[in-house]
């Protein structure tokens, strides 16, 4: 449409407002207009909140506490031993079931099965303050057993290798992680030895052969162990005689 002087009138692009950063507040955030309908006291204002840093509080993980649970090395292992008078290791330092009584029994195959005999295994040797699981021998060397060891230790910090540092303390409040470890230990095939401190003369082996070895010097803990492995029907190789 022409202008006063005829001549052609020229739009000009309206001024935009610049868009806030992501994840920075405006400065001076516009209040909205008053309503006139209502009193002061029912004017209230919210203040402006950036989308990106609600979505980010919200979707935010919370970092677990996880207990500090311990790798040694061999020697650490005999030492631990050692100093609470376990005698629990061959001459040549290797780790070694000790009791009066035993049962020698198959693994179990079948998963959810060997996760039900680790609980009642852990439950079984009853309350400790620190418990070490030694592992002696993983013959197979599967690239996917590895990598979830490796990843369960370095959850924990634990950044050496397996051979380099096998054992494994627990505390008490960490139980239910050893039973976990007890289940993969059944199931990858590995022998694996559990200390308890105090130790009350009860322990257990897992192992590559694929049996699992419940010893104790307690009769009724003995009697106890026999109730459980015939809970699930597994094949006894060896007994001690009933006490």
């Amino acid at each position: 449409m022409p202008n006063r002087d005829g001549l052609p009138s020229i739009a000009l692009p309206r001024r935009r407002e610049r868009p806030t950063p992501i994840g920075r507040e405006p400065k001076n955030p516009k209040r909205p207009a008053p309503d006139l309908t209502k009193s002061p006291q029912q004017q209230i204002f919210i203040p402006m909140m950036n989308p990106v840093a609600t979505l980010s509080a919200t979707v935010t993980p919370r970092v677990m506490q996880i207990n500090p649970m311990k790798c040694l090395t061999q020697t650490e292992c005999l030492e631990w031993l050692e100093s609470r008078n376990i005698d629990g290791a061959t001459a040549e330092g290797w780790p070694e079931v000790v009791g009066d009584y035993e049962v020698f029994f198959d693994a179990p195959r079948d998963c959810r099965i060997q996760g039900l005999l680790a609980r009642d295994l852990v439950a079984w040797v009853g309350e400790f303050e620190t418990a070490l699981f030694w592992l002696s021998d993983w013959p197979f060397y599967k690239p996917d057993e590895m990598a979830i060891i490796s990843g369960l230790r370095s959850a924990h910090g634990e950044g050496r290798r397996l051979i380099d540092a096998p054992g494994h303390v627990f505390a008490f409040g960490e139980r239910d992680e050893l039973t976990g470890w007890v289940s993969l230990m059944m199931n990858f095939g590995w022998d694996g030895y559990l200390f308890t401190f105090p130790f009350r003369g009860s322990m257990f082996q897992t192992s590559h052969e694929d049996f699992v070895w419940v010893v104790t010097s307690d009769a009724n803990q003995f009697t106890e162990a026999r109730k459980q492995v015939r809970k699930y029907d597994l094949k006894i190789h060896r007994e001690t005689n009933e006490a």
